[in-house]
């Protein structure tokens, strides 16, 4: 699998302002059911849900990282 640098990033500042979320923290978003990571063979689908552990919206694929296995991800990669 593909390394991740430390200087890698995924800012999804944009998507969680546009819907409303801009006070959650990466962690606050992992833990309420907004953002997800998802093996799918070799890669890694980030996955976004508008309203957590609602039921009103479904979750969907925002990012997929080819060749990237989701337990190599460092969650302070991601910026919300």
């Amino acid at each position: 699998s593909a390394i991740l640098g430390q200087d890698d990033k995924l800012d999804l500042t944009v998507l969680f302002d546009a819907n409303g979320l801009g006070a959650l923290t990466t962690d606050t978003a992992f833990a309420g059911g907004y953002l997800a990571l998802q093996q799918s063979g070799t890669d890694t689908r980030l996955i976004f849900d508008r309203d957590g552990t609602g039921n009103t919206y479904g979750a969907s694929t925002v990012a997929t990282l080819d060749d990237i296995l989701a337990i190599d991800i460092s969650k302070n990669l991601i910026t919300v």
